[in-house]
């Protein structure tokens, strides 16, 4: 094998690497795994820290990553961002600072959870690679979702502060559907009556309300869709004119991996339809066939798609 495809084998193995690592629920028999492979070859530490390094970058802000980098293969893991240098020069061990590995409560890549909160009645379901996290010590119940997607149901017997993202919730009792996405959290409140609280903006909430808040703010109160809402409980994802980048960040959840996708036009591509969750790559194809862009799988865990 020549200098050129050993390096890029290495690579491929980092990246399946870094994105079984950044799964919710990850088994200690992996990253027993991992320690092994990190202690074969130094090069491999670099190239997961090179990983690390380029999502820390991207986090966030995925939809944009065409616009910094050079076209090829090779780009994705040599970015013109300054980043493999510095990640090769740190050394060390590699890790990760991930806020939903010290929730109390996670779901694994495509699995549902529910988790019995408290003898009240308190209960939390939730959808795939999604992390919650509960503390009822104080006079509130308070409830922060981490990641992903829960359906909470919170009787009337105290207060409850439902945080997610930089907003918040706060109610008496009820039932709410909340969904963490990287720029956007969306919450329908099914039951109750709900205040929703986010930077100096707050607005009131009845049953069958829905609302929004991230980077453009807060939007609504309009009128919830239970359907949609709680789709993922009977295996279906639900969008209405969403955008690509939206799809893909659900996708990834029960899919495992990462989805890339290389420009914000494409990213900002408008999406309608019911989608089975239980077949992720089956979507990825119908979204290759049906919309004017390009899906190309490296090494099995890494999808990247590209303008078509």
């Amino acid at each position: 094998m020549s200098p050129e495809a050993e390096l890029t084998r290495i690579e491929e193995q980092a990246a399946i690497w870094f994105t079984r690592s950044r799964q919710p629920a990850w088994p200690a028999a992996e990253r027993d795994a991992l320690a092994a492979w990190l202690a074969e070859d130094p090069r491999h530490a670099v190239a997961l820290r090179e990983a690390e390094a380029l999502w820390g970058a991207l986090d966030g802000q995925r939809a944009a990553l065409g616009a910094g980098l050079p076209k090829g293969r090779r780009s994705l893991w040599r970015p013109a961002l300054g980043l493999a240098g510095a990640a090769a020069a740190a050394g060390g061990v590699f890790w990760l600072s991930d806020p939903a590995r010290r929730a109390d409560y996670r779901s694994g890549t495509g699995e549902r959870r529910v988790v019995e909160l408290a003898a009240d009645g308190s209960r939390a379901e939730l959808d795939a690679a999604s992390a919650l996290s509960a503390d009822f010590s104080g006079a509130a119940r308070r409830l922060t979702l981490h990641a992903g997607q829960a359906l909470l149901t919170l009787p009337p017997a105290r207060p409850f502060e439902v945080l997610a993202g930089d907003g918040r919730l706060i109610g008496t009792g009820g039932s709410l559907g909340l969904h963490r996405r990287a720029e956007r959290v969306s919450v329908a409140l099914l039951e109750g009556r709900a205040t929703l609280q986010q930077g100096g903006r707050r607005v009131v909430l009845e049953r069958g309300e829905a609302a929004s808040y991230g980077v453009a703010g807060l939007q609504g109160p309009v009128a919830a869709d239970p359907g949609t809402a709680t789709a993922w409980r009977q295996d279906q994802l639900i969008f209405r004119r969403a955008p690509l980048a939206e799809v893909v960040q659900d996708l990834e959840r029960y899919r495992g991996g990462v989805i890339l996708i290389t420009d914000r036009k494409t990213a900002e591509i408008s999406v309608s339809g019911a989608f089975s969750t239980r077949n992720p790559d089956a979507v990825l194809a119908a979204i290759g066939q049906t919309l004017p862009v390009t899906v190309r799988q490296i090494a099995g865990y890494l999808v990247v798609i590209s303008a078509g």
